[in-house]
């Protein structure tokens, strides 16, 4: 379709109906997920002079469609100090917002520390 029977399309529906309308590409909210269990190993180092390091085993796992995400807190006997927990669990949502293929949001997973 031309450019100037879009307009007179436009036109005529805000004339004749009161139609107030968007023209343009359509925006698509992209989404990201996973497939399938997945686990890895984060490292921390912030400074080798000044002793500052953490180290935590992460698990991730697939959920229906619409679940959300979910943050499971499976650390027995104080392996990891609970001052913790809460920066590593921003630091997941942080890198969900980021998506891992293409840049869009990750969704409908559970993560396991």
């Amino acid at each position: 379709m031309g450019e100037l029977h879009l307009e007179i399309l436009v036109d005529r529906m805000k004339r004749e109906f009161k139609v107030d309308c968007n023209v343009g590409a359509p925006q698509v909210a992209y989404k990201e997920t996973i497939t399938k269990l997945a686990e890895g190993e984060g490292k921390y180092i912030a400074n080798p002079v000044v002793v500052a390091y953490g180290h935590c085993w992460i698990r991730i796992e697939p959920l229906p469609r619409g679940t959300g995400f979910e943050f499971v807190d499976a650390i027995k006997g104080g392996a990891i100090p609970k001052e913790f927990i809460s920066p590593i669990q921003k630091g997941i949502v942080e890198a969900m917002e980021n998506g891992v293929i293409a840049g869009f949001p990750l969704v409908d997973m559970r993560a396991l520390i």
